[in-house]
């Protein structure tokens, strides 16, 4: 899937998560409202497993699990 990273770093980028990423800039208002942004972006819902703030440690990470769930969204038909 091309551009998913890009679109992941942009995505957190609007509620001010930016990479390298420390963890000392996040609360869990911060985090909270990059899930939904994730999850806007790209139509999923991200499981509670998660919901954790190492999730969002690594770009490779959150880009891995993305595809992941994108690929396993039921496909509509017809």
């Amino acid at each position: 899937m091309e551009n998913v990273k890009e679109r992941v770093i942009d995505a957190l980028e609007r509620v001010g998560i930016t990479y390298p990423f420390n963890g000392e800039e996040i609360n869990s208002i911060v985090f909270i409202t990059g899930i939904v942004e994730l999850e806007q972006e790209f139509d999923i819902e991200i499981p509670d497993q998660f919901l954790t703030l190492d999730f969002l440690y690594s770009i490779e990470n959150i880009e891995s699990i993305v595809i992941d769930l994108i690929n396993s969204k039921p496909e509509l038909k017809g």
